[in-house]
């Protein structure tokens, strides 16, 4: 599963994170375009056959 990590630029400047095999549908547009217009903080693969297993590794990742 492919994911990204990124910091919102808007005022409280939030760390997220983007599980990408997750976004489906309609959302899917809105939530990469969120990501790109954000500041890259980390990407990467996570060989996990579970999506909630990788949600929970994803969640992990981010700080507090």
């Amino acid at each position: 599963m492919m994911f990204e990590i990124y910091r919102e630029t808007e005022y409280y400047r939030q760390v997220q994170g983007l599980l990408l095999h997750r976004v489906a549908g309609s959302y899917k547009e809105t939530e990469i375009n969120r990501a790109m217009a954000g500041e890259h903080f980390y990407d990467g693969f996570i060989k996990e056959l579970s999506q909630g297993r990788g949600k929970e590794i994803i969640e992990s990742l981010l700080p507090a």
